[in-house]
């Protein structure tokens, strides 16, 4: 019979001989009923949102000397450098700097070679996936100029990551559609799957900016949006194809794009 382990579930026999279980997670403890009990999936897949949404930062017992890595990826998370970035993009990074910090943080600055960090790109890729590998040199790069300009470090040389191969292989990019093919979809498309590719095609938002529309962001004629990648302000005009999808306005929901999404499911 093959076992089924749940990330961060463990348990333990009390002393009158029930077994507890409980959600596990960076010194962390939460209760939980087994995982045969009534409300088990609701509790933990609660929790598992919760950590992901919000990350506990690793308890730290180092106390890392001045000039290490670890050293400068406190300073530099501490920095606006770092608190002012957008909040997925810390979220992005954070998995990765706090594993930095926890494998390589005693070693010094100015000792990194090439050699360190295609050996730090090599284990990161085998212990995470090519694209935190990637991330994980762009971000040495990035405290090592920190270091050398606000920390004022005697760093030998110039950047031990300049010319370090990135291993993540991207997508093949898709071929965009001729304006005859549009035309034709268009022709061709229900009223709601239109107006999902004419918001697309009319606002020229990112899929993570996209999802995230509400009908409060149109103001007048105008989109006034903030990225969610950089956190720019993003302000444009409402395009022609779009003018005359206001009348949606009148459903009874918040978000522009969920007056499609849910038809769209049923659709694909």
């Amino acid at each position: 019979m093959t076992e089924i382990r749940l990330k961060y579930l463990h348990s333990f026999v009390d002393r009158h001989g029930h077994v507890r279980y409980y959600f596990r997670y960076r010194g962390n403890r939460w209760t939980l009923p087994g995982p045969h009990e009534e409300g088990f999936a609701t509790a933990y897949d609660a929790l598992l949102t919760q950590i992901r949404a919000n990350p506990i930062p690793l308890k730290n017992s180092i106390a890392f000397m001045r000039g290490s890595l670890g050293w400068v990826i406190e300073q530099f998370i501490a920095s606006p450098a770092y608190q002012t970035r957008a909040e997925a993009t810390k979220r992005n990074y954070r998995r990765v700097i706090d594993a930095l910090k926890q494998r390589y943080g005693t070693g010094l600055m100015k000792d990194m070679q090439p050699k360190h960090g295609k050996t730090i790109r090599n284990d990161i890729r085998d212990a995470f996936t090519a694209s935190a590998a990637d991330i994980a040199i762009g971000i040495i790069s990035t405290l090592w100029d920190f270091a050398d300009e606000q920390l004022g470090l005697d760093l030998p040389g110039a950047d031990p990551t300049f010319g370090i191969n990135r291993v993540h292989v991207g997508h093949r990019e898709h071929e965009r559609w001729p304006q005859d093919l549009i035309a034709r979809f268009m022709a061709e498309a229900s009223p709601r799957l239109g107006f999902a590719v004419r918001l697309a095609l009319g606002t020229g938002l990112r899929r993570s900016d996209l999802v995230k529309l509400k009908w409060q962001d149109l103001r007048g004629d105008h989109f006034a949006v903030n990225q969610q990648k950089t956190g720019a302000s993003w302000w444009d005009a409402l395009r022609n194809c779009l003018r005359n999808w206001q009348r949606c306005r009148a459903l009874p929901i918040r978000s522009l794009w969920a007056t499609v999404a849910i038809p769209l499911r049923r659709q694909v």
